[in-house]
């Protein structure tokens, strides 16, 4: 079965990646609007993470670690994103949005979960986990549609064409 092109692979899995990225970031942006304030959960993560500062509460929100947690949050989903889209062409016909997005939400969290508890283990309870599992909720769906959506099947695209 011919699939799509390596080039194809990559670009569906950055373009799945930023979305993924922004959904988290859209969703954090509205939790800190509404419960803390604006920004402060990459900035909290951030300082963590490249600065050893421990995550509190009270941490004030400093716009370079924004920058530096967006720029690595994105890069890293786009990380995720290329095999991800990968994945999804390896099937003969795209799977169906639930069982994309339910493989990538499990895949996020996981990744997540593991990364917190190894690196900075006071983060995760600072900001929520609740909050943490409905980002990644977002983003699995956000990727899932676009992947399914989008991902070029030569096969798919051959049956689609009328004669």
């Amino acid at each position: 079965m011919p699939r799509i092109g390596f080039a194809e692979v990559v670009g569906d899995g950055v373009f799945a990646g930023l979305i993924g990225a922004s959904a988290v970031a859209l969703w954090f942006l509205v939790v800190d609007t509404a419960l803390r304030e604006p920004l402060f959960t990459p900035s909290l993560v951030a300082s963590a993470v490249l600065r050893g500062v421990p995550a509190t509460a009270s941490e004030p929100v400093d716009l370079t670690m924004v920058a530096a947690f967006t720029a690595i949050h994105s890069f890293l989903f786009i990380l995720f994103g290329i095999p991800a889209s990968w994945v999804v062409d390896q099937f003969q016909h795209t799977p169906h949005l639930p069982l994309i997005s339910i493989a990538t939400s499990i895949a996020l969290e996981g990744g997540f979960v593991i990364a917190t508890k190894l690196f900075v283990p006071d983060v995760a309870a600072t900001i929520g986990h609740g909050f943490i599992v409905a980002g990644n909720v977002f983003a699995a769906v956000g990727m899932g549609l676009y992947l399914r959506g989008w991902q070029r099947h030569p096969e798919d695209l051959a049956a689609a064409t009328p004669r």
